[in-house]
C-alpha cells in the first residue's frame, strides 16, 4: 500500500472504544501487512495481540505500534 506517516493528529485511529480484552482483531498496516489476532491490552501507543492459537497452544504474544495502523476491524 505504501501509505506515508500520519501529519495530524486527528488521522489517527482512536481505539479506546473498542479496547475490549479477547476480542478477536484484524489490524491492516500501512505497508499492507495484515495482522489478525485476539487482543491482550490497548495501552497509549500499541496494541497487544496473541496470534498463532490461544494460550498454551503455540500462540505468540506481539506488539503492534497504533502510528502504523491503518485499519483496525473487530472481527468477532
Amino acid at each position: 500500500m505504501d501509505l506515508k506517516a500520519f501529519t495530524h493528529p486527528s488521522e489517527k485511529l482512536n481505539l479506546d472504544a473498542v479496547a475490549q480484552r479477547g476480542l478477536l482483531v484484524e489490524c491492516i498496516m500501512r505497508n499492507g501487512l495484515v495482522v489478525v489476532g485476539e487482543n491482550i491490552w490497548i495501552p497509549k501507543y500499541n496494541i497487544v495481540l496473541r496470534v498463532g492459537g490461544r494460550k498454551g497452544h503455540n500462540g505468540k504474544i506481539i506488539l503492534v505500534y497504533k502510528q502504523a495502523l491503518h485499519e483496525f476491524r473487530i472481527l468477532k
